[in-house]
């Protein structure tokens, strides 16, 4: 009996020696159904905390205030807290606080026992290495900053910018330790996964004036406890989304082509209807409406129903390019017939030879140049809904 007594005395201990909180009860709040983003993130302050209700708010600042001491747990007794709560203040946090890197999101976890909210949050980091890991990213992310500011002007610029930036020196490792789901494994280590990507581009874009958000979710068809991550970035009062990991690794040429692996823009400033083809949103708040941006209509390298519209921009920009060391050009044709029509394999490389190829080759035999003689052919694994094409040229690999 006197064992008994015991035990249940130091399990009340250990309880209540976790970090906690009395909060205060509220008044009990009206259940209105609100639109998020019925105003843009900037217009409320530049704070995702001001979706959240009062008590989700004080509970917000309960858990910053945690993660920011790398706290393990906390207790919240408030009666009313539930996970949904949790989770949606979790977002809103990671949202608000790019920053925050060291910290493991996907593995806080939230139970309510008896009116009490107990945390478990986990950490990327040691607090003992916390501190040069600040040092090191603050300094890495204010070179990039530093060399954006030096050759873009307007919004879509800057995204552009961060986007070429983190396809050209990440590379994509599933295989990586922790530090590979944050901004930091992009930005100072160079290897990411899909979220690591994510965060890294809401962390750079961000500090360029950018509005920007982290958007959870997973792939169509995919296995449900296989999570992915991109953003919604915001250009000229648009909002669109940026899938820099799919970019990434959207075209492989197999291991012999790695040290000249073409990036796409399929997923550059798209709509809601492009993106959720194949990718599905998992997040608590209703987003954005995206509308996109339309990047290949920008470039003068999208095409509805005939192809030689932008056959003459296509020849003219992968001549710049080639001149350039980018061995490659990516356009769109958006009607499913005209698509299908060129890609056809027994057609492609008659058309591409007409309409580009001879180009190109007659603008390089002017510069004194010569034409890779490799040519090699993708196209976009969602055919019916971005049509996009990608030429690549090189010498033997």
């Amino acid at each position: 009996m006197i064992n008994k007594i015991v035990a249940a005395f130091l399990a009340v201990i250990m309880f209540f020696a976790f970090w906690s909180y009395d909060v205060k009860p509220f008044d009990e709040l009206a259940n209105v159904i609100i639109n998020p983003y019925a105003e843009s993130i900037k217009e409320q302050d530049g704070q995702s905390r001001g979706l959240l209700d009062e008590a989700q708010k004080q509970l917000y600042d309960i858990l910053k205030t945690a993660l920011m001491d790398l706290e393990d747990e906390v207790i919240v007794r408030r009666v009313g807290y539930t996970e949904s709560d949790f989770r949606k203040v979790i977002w809103c946090i990671m949202q608000d606080n790019p920053d925050l890197f060291w910290v493991d999101w996907p593995a806080m976890t939230a139970t309510v026992v008896g009116g009490v909210l107990m945390i478990s949050s986990k950490y990327i980091f040691e607090s003992s290495e916390l501190a040069l890991k600040k040092q090191l990213l603050d300094a890495r992310c204010l070179e990039i900053v530093n060399l954006a500011n030096q050759s873009v002007l307007d919004d879509f610029s800057k995204a552009l910018f961060v986007h070429d930036y983190l396809i050209k020196n990440v590379k994509y490792n599933e295989n990586g330790p922790p530090e590979m789901h944050s901004a930091y494994g992009a930005i100072v280590s160079g290897e990411a996964v899909c979220d690591g990507f994510a965060h890294a581009f809401q962390y750079i874009i961000q500090k360029l004036g950018v509005e920007c958000l982290y958007v959870e979710g997973r792939i169509s068809g995919g296995a449900p406890d296989i999570g992915h991550a991109w953003n919604i970035v915001k250009i000229d009062d648009i909002y669109c989304h940026v899938d820099t990991t799919w970019n990434k690794i959207n075209y492989n040429f197999g291991d012999d082509w790695q040290h000249k692996m073409p990036q796409s823009y399929s997923y550059f400033l798209i709509s809601d209807s492009e993106i959720f083809i194949d990718h599905i949103s998992e997040n608590p708040f209703d987003l954005p409406e995206c509308e996109g941006y339309g990047y290949f209509a920008k470039l003068g390298l999208q095409a509805s129903n005939d192809f030689k519209k932008i056959s003459d921009n296509v020849a003219k920009q992968l001549y710049e390019n080639i001149k350039n060391d980018k061995y490659y050009i990516e356009f769109r044709i958006t009607d499913e017939k005209e698509f299908q029509r060129v890609i056809n394999r027994e057609n492609f490389g008659k058309i591409m030879d007409e309409e580009v190829f001879e180009s190109v080759d007659a603008m390089l035999k002017d510069d004194g140049l010569k034409m890779p003689a490799l040519r090699k052919y993708k196209w976009s694994p969602s055919l019916t809904p971005f049509g996009c094409i990608l030429l690549y040229v090189t010498e033997e690999p």
